[in-house]
């Protein structure tokens, strides 16, 4: 008997991952850029929480993926500005700027930690440098080298570093990462207690878990500088975070 393994789509926002909390303020955990389906996912979330008056994405532990799946969420919610560029040993430097297409001009806090990698790093680098986003959380991984093949005579070929990637501030965030205008460090015992998805608990299922329930001190922190962002659009000041700081 033959037994043929199914495939298994690698889902961007899991079910459950894009949802209404604290009444109006919209949440969307990005798992991964990974997925070739991660734009239209975030585009079909974002369209799902339409009334939210605010939006955090939570890209905490996301490892990165494809660039083009980070310029292109990016650039749904920038209307100009740099998204990235890359500068290479002779440092020649080639820049991706945004396309004036945003899908939503709602105040945005993106959530990130030490794990947040790569493509993960363009994107809240992107839109905290654009003054798009207040970015919260701890300090990202710093990975954004841009590899290249370098086939050999006998087939096989050699990985070398070609670029780098800079955010639109030249921030190298292979060397600095991304650092968060407001960080919030958490402890190993901070993540347990804080039921995200980075743990898992067979009696508090990702569709059981509650992102709001005060125990996340990023995710409160992040909701917190949403709220006064909220307001400050409310009173007709131009949503960006130079307001804030």
């Amino acid at each position: 008997k033959i037994i043929e393994r199914a495939e298994i789509p690698i889902r961007a926002i899991s079910k459950g991952d894009a949802k209404i909390i604290k009444r109006d303020i919209g949440y969307i955990r990005l798992n991964s850029f990974i997925s070739h389906d991660a734009s239209n996912e975030m585009r079909e979330a974002v369209s799902k929480l339409e009334d939210a008056k605010g939006l955090i994405i939570d890209l905490r532990n996301n490892p990165g993926g494809l660039l083009t799946n980070a310029i292109e969420i990016s650039d749904m919610f920038l209307d100009n500005g740099l998204i990235v560029s890359t500068v290479d040993r002779d440092g020649y430097i080639q820049s991706v700027k945004a396309n004036k297409d945003s899908i939503t001009n709602i105040p945005v806090v993106v959530l990130v930690n030490e794990n947040s990698a790569s493509a993960s790093e363009i994107f809240s680098g992107a839109l905290k440098d654009n003054q798009r986003a207040v970015v919260v959380g701890s300090t990202t991984f710093g990975k954004g080298l841009v590899q290249g093949i370098n086939k050999l005579d006998d087939g096989s070929g050699v990985n070398i570093t070609i670029a780098k990637y800079l955010t639109p501030a030249k921030i190298d965030i292979n060397e600095l990462g991304v650092k968060p205008d407001i960080e919030v460090k958490l402890t190993t015992d901070d993540y347990k207690d804080s039921k995200g998805p980075w743990f898992s608990d067979p009696n508090n299922l990702p569709s059981k878990r509650k992102p709001d329930d005060g125990k996340d001190a990023q995710l409160t922190k992040g909701i917190e500088i949403l709220k006064d962002m909220i307001k400050v659009v409310g009173r007709g000041v131009k949503n960006d975070t130079a307001s804030l700081f």
